[in-house]
């Protein structure tokens, strides 16, 4: 039992050595740290933030099948076939969000080129530990719409390397160490002097890309990635590419004509096959019915805390927008979220009869959020639920779903998102991709109301300007 505490307390040593959203060079097995949280019984313990719990009467089956998607389930015809001897892998970094945009916009890209899209490395959040790609997509439904292959039938058919670098920053040897790492693919001819194998070629030809990187619209895109080479990987794509994102219109896919389909409604397809598994939508499922009663409810993304979001006002201006709206973030306290939370609801209430509220949040923010539940208890009868009440909901119920306390905190966000995606209205965060991808969603099948869709920050920043006036 004493090597199982200091392999934790090891663990939490090394949060601060996270960068990149990788942890370097020494792993720690989740799945050995998280047994030994499972065997505490008597009160919630923490993994990375987050409770942990074990059910006192555990079920020998778990009611949630999860199955990882193979080969074998892809026999389906795919509505866009793209060319099967030419290949673009992405590489994904930084936050589950932030992967699933990355991926969105790779498929996107692989359309344009007319490559089969590789399914790359998804990575837990703050970690360089890998999650199956089954947990963050449903894998069948992108069978449906574009052809694909495993990152090992990559590997396989190219030989375990690369012959074409699809750049968009600057990538220096330590980028293209941090890639090989990621992938496991062979890039360097020679260890030591960090040279790229003959044969690896780097598009854009012949262009010097500096800090910032390069810009795209599609047009631009095909002049610089536009290449014969099989084997392409494209690394670190984020908000390179020029394309509006909106949620998916119609309740059916749209005929995608590509002589007709406009730029921003094929993206918009990307985002509708590219949703959450079934089993991250029966946890929401079951908890909104077996917790919340199946009322409906307005949800809440508070995304501002000191550790995460706001680190990004270290190099703001003085007298720069992004200032004033940090200086005003950290004036805020629970009775000003209160009373912003209670004047949208007097607006929601105009049309809606709505009691419930669910607040999704970052684990530093649970005590302010816990301030927040009492005061709109005892002063509007509002309840609120947190991830505290999803976990102990799990607790009672998927105790025995082993695939679930191996990726807790991964798939604690991914139901979360899906729970405000279900709501009435769904208040965001600003310059958040959580409640970006949260307000992709909401589709008008599934929120009829979300024209009222707001930001939570308006609202409680109304609080604060009031008592200086």
């Amino acid at each position: 039992m004493e090597t199982k505490r200091i392999v934790v307390r090891v663990a939490f040593l090394l949060m601060p050595l996270v960068t990149l959203g990788f942890i370097t060079s020494f792993k720690i097995e989740q799945s050995y740290v998280t047994s030994y949280f499972l065997q505490k019984e008597t009160r919630p313990r923490f993994l990375g933030g987050r409770p942990v719990y074990k059910s006192k009467t555990l079920r020998t089956n778990c009611p949630i099948k999860w199955k990882n998607f193979s080969a074998e389930n892809g026999h389906v015809k795919p509505m866009i076939n793209l060319r099967r001897d030419k290949y673009l892998l992405p590489v994904l970094i930084n936050g589950p969000n932030n992967q699933l945009i990355g991926f969105r916009k790779s498929i996107y890209i692989a359309i344009h080129l007319n490559r089969t899209v590789v399914l790359p490395k998804f990575f837990k959040h703050m970690s360089d530990n890998e999650i199956e790609a089954g947990h963050r997509l449903d894998l069948m439904k992108l069978s449906k719409l574009v052809s694909f292959i495993t990152i090992d039938q990559y590997k396989e058919k190219c030989n375990n390397t690369v012959d074409a670098v699809f750049r968009i920053s600057l990538l220096t040897p330590r980028r293209y160490n941090i890639i090989e790492r990621i992938t496991g693919l062979q890039l360097f001819s020679n260890k030591k002097s960090r040279k790229l194998k003959t044969g690896i070629l780097e598009y854009p030809i012949n262009m010097t890309i500096n800090g910032k990187g390069i810009g795209y619209d599609t047009q631009e895109m095909k002049q610089l990635y536009e290449s014969e080479r099989a084997c392409a990987i494209h690394p670190f794509q984020f908000s390179n590419i020029k394309v509006k994102e909106k949620r998916p219109k119609p309740e059916k896919p749209i005929p995608l004509d590509f002589d007709k389909i406009t730029e921003a409604d094929l993206y918009s397809e990307i985002i509708r096959f590219t949703p959450f598994p079934p089993h991250i939508k029966q946890l929401a499922k079951h908890f909104i019915s077996d917790v919340m009663q199946n009322k409906s409810f307005v949800s809440v993304h508070w995304r501002y805390d000191e550790g995460d979001w706001m680190l990004r006002c270290a190099n703001s201006g003085k007298n720069s927008s992004k200032r004033q709206m940090c200086n005003k973030i950290q004036s805020i306290k629970p009775s000003h979220i209160t009373e912003g939370i209670r004047t949208k609801m007097k607006k929601i209430e105009q049309k809606v009869k709505v009691t419930n509220i669910y607040v999704a949040s970052p684990p530093s923010q649970t005590q302010n959020i816990l301030q927040v539940k009492q005061l709109l208890k005892q002063k509007y009868d509002y309840d609120l639920y947190t991830s505290d009440d999803v976990m102990a909901h799990w607790k009672g119920h998927y105790g025995s779903c082993d695939w679930i306390w191996k990726n807790v905190n991964d798939l604690l966000s991914s139901v979360e998102m899906e729970i405000c995606s279900q709501a009435t209205v769904f208040l965001k965060s600003l310059g958040s991709s959580w409640s970006v991808n949260v307000s992709l969603m909401r589709t008008k099948d599934i929120a009829p109301l979300s024209a009222m869709d707001d930001e939570i920050y308006k609202y409680i920043t109304m609080q604060l300007d009031d008592k200086q006036t």
